[in-house]
């Protein structure tokens, strides 16, 4: 609710770290001491480590060579993968992994910034996170997210195998057959699909528009969702007098509602419908709601918002895109986002669909950093031949400091822990205090 209100009121400054309160660690630091907790580590104790240099994935074999090479070089122990590359290990390298004993191979990844993607590839698009998406794309990058726009067909599967969650907005663009099964694929293989769309503005059948063949049908069909072509209204619940610019109060229970109260505007949105008992109806009309076509009458709780699963991925969609856009359809100098909880339900639909993202599928440990691991990895990839040495690499910080004598701690052979400057008194006072004598400290 922070981020929204910030957004809506840019001078009003969050005064949480008041002088005299305990401040948070880093979230870098909240995860490094976890790492002394993880179970994993009881597993990966004598651990052959390897280090690949880039992200590998199902078509660099060379590097992921390495792997099955070692499993098999250190008589079938576990061997613990360190990746380099923000985005973590391809899930497409992982299924390649899985022919290996996926039990003893645990990749090493590092903080992974979620990635979503604004499709404005298939025009007409009805938004765009340069203009009347600009504020929503502005509060996900503000909760740590990287945003990016895909402006250039076809959509592959090599385009969304680097991000977490895809999203089409209310688009009027015919996708190809290869462009639905890359989605589809991307789905069951655990990426978040949101999906909105908004039938009565398709729906032409004088220039041959209809529910069958709008683009946003033909893309929520495998998952079992139609947007339909009515809208709905609602007397008793509804925004300034309209009856057909509902106001939708959503009750709690499920993670999408959280900060989540009231949902409208001067909207008139286009209910769904649930073509499986897989779909689950997350936002309804109230008992007075019902759909101007007739597909749903009074008492019969039209759907607003809906998800569903399909193999490892999760998908959302959402009966109209203006309740997350920065319009103002009523001049009312408030953007359409910030009209009750939309935005709030926009950053839970985006987090609930990233958290599910299995960009790790295989067993792993993160570890912070982003350019120390490429070093580490470097010199991972020299050191596996010769002898049993784990590599980490680190800023000078805590983090780095904590992560390094807890890794340690857990192995049976020497840890080569390198920093970009020199090595931090700080570590070297963790290491003295826990006996370690492991570690090969290198800096500079």
């Amino acid at each position: 609710v922070a981020v929204c209100l910030a957004l809506l009121l840019p001078g009003v400054q969050s005064s949480s770290n008041a002088e005299g309160t305990l401040k948070p660690l880093p979230v870098a630091s909240q995860i490094a001491r976890q790492l002394s907790y993880d179970v994993r580590y009881a597993q990966v104790r004598n651990a052959f480590v390897v280090g690949i240099d880039e992200t590998p994935t199902w078509r660099d074999t060379a590097a992921l060579a390495t792997v099955p090479a070692a499993h098999k070089a250190n008589n079938g122990k576990p061997v613990v993968l360190l990746a380099s590359a923000t985005q973590g290990l391809d899930r497409r390298a992982e299924w390649f992994l899985e022919v290996y004993n996926p039990a003893n191979i645990y990749t090493i990844g590092i903080t992974q910034t979620k990635r979503v993607l604004f499709d404005q590839a298939h025009p007409i698009n009805w938004t765009s996170i340069q203009t009347n998406y600009r504020e929503l794309a502005d509060a996900l990058r503000s909760q740590g997210y990287q945003v990016d726009a895909l402006t250039t067909a076809p959509v592959t599967t090599d385009t969304l195998a680097a991000y977490d969650v895809y999203v089409v907005a209310t688009s009027w663009g015919n996708f190809t057959s290869a462009e639905l099964d890359a989605i589809v694929e991307f789905v069951e293989s655990g990426g978040g699909l949101f999906l909105t769309g908004l039938g009565w503005s398709w729906v032409n059948p004088d220039q041959g528009r209809t529910l069958d063949n709008y683009p946003m049908n033909i893309l929520a069909a495998p998952f079992d969702i139609r947007f339909l072509e009515d809208a709905i209204c609602d007397p008793n619940s509804n925004y300034q007098g309209n009856w057909c610019n509902p106001v939708f109060r959503s009750a709690a229970g499920h993670d999408l509602l959280i900060g989540v109260s009231k949902v409208g505007g001067p909207i008139s949105p286009a209910p769904l419908r649930l073509l499986s008992s897989n779909v689950q109806t997350i936002i309804t009309g109230s008992d007075s709601a019902y759909s101007t076509g007739g597909n749903y009458q009074a008492g019969s709780h039209p759907p607003l918002l809906v998800a569903t699963q399909r193999g490892l991925g999760r998908v959302i969609a959402l009966g109209h895109e203006a309740y997350l856009s920065n319009d103002d359809y009523d001049q009312n100098g408030i953007p359409n986002l910030h009209d009750y909880d939309n935005c709030q339900l926009g950053l839970n639909i985006i987090r609930w669909l990233a958290a599910n993202s299995q960009r790790s599928a295989l067993p792993g440990i993160v570890i912070p950093g982003d350019d120390e691991i490429q070093v580490a990895a470097n010199l991972a990839e020299r050191f596996w031949t010769n002898a049993n040495t784990a590599v980490v690499a680190s800023r000078e910080d805590y983090t780095g400091s904590l992560l390094a004598s807890n890794l340690a701690a857990r192995l049976s052979f020497p840890l080569l822990y390198v920093t970009a400057t020199a090595v931090p008194t700080e570590t070297q006072t963790i290491m003295a205090h826990l006996g370690i004598v492991s570690i090969q400290a290198v800096g500079n």
